[in-house]
């Protein structure tokens, strides 16, 4: 549950970075060098944690929302970066993240609290 809390989180901080770094590299041009670099590590932070939480909540729950979600959100952000895609694909996928780990932390809240739906995991 605290994944999806870091995991929203660090999505939106990079939402953020995607609306305001285009703002702040035409102040300070150099930084451009560095984006590439820290958008790679921000789509494979997501990847780490996206994967271990929604797995794990699928596996647990049989809920496939927040995963389905994830999967798309992440293949919108890959393809904006491999392909130099519109730059609308980009800040959907991160919006699909948001929603999918909000998700993802409501249906382990509500469905962690009790137990008689059979889920495949001890209490």
């Amino acid at each position: 549950m605290k994944i999806d809390k870091f995991g929203a989180w660090t999505s939106l901080l990079c939402l953020i970075h995607c609306l305001g770094f285009p703002i702040l590299a035409t102040v300070v041009p150099f930084l451009t060098n560095i984006s590439s670099s820290v958008e790679w590590f921000f789509i494979i932070f997501a990847f780490i944690f996206g994967t271990m939480s929604f797995i794990d909540n699928y596996l647990r729950h049989k809920y496939i929302w927040s995963l389905v979600l994830f999967v798309i959100g992440f293949f919108l952000i890959v393809s904006h970066k491999v392909f130099a895609s519109m730059e609308y694909y980009h800040l959907i996928g991160l919006l699909l993240l948001i929603v999918a780990h909000w998700l993802n932390y409501k249906n382990i809240k509500k469905l962690d609290g009790c137990h008689p739906h059979g889920c495949s995991h001890e209490k």
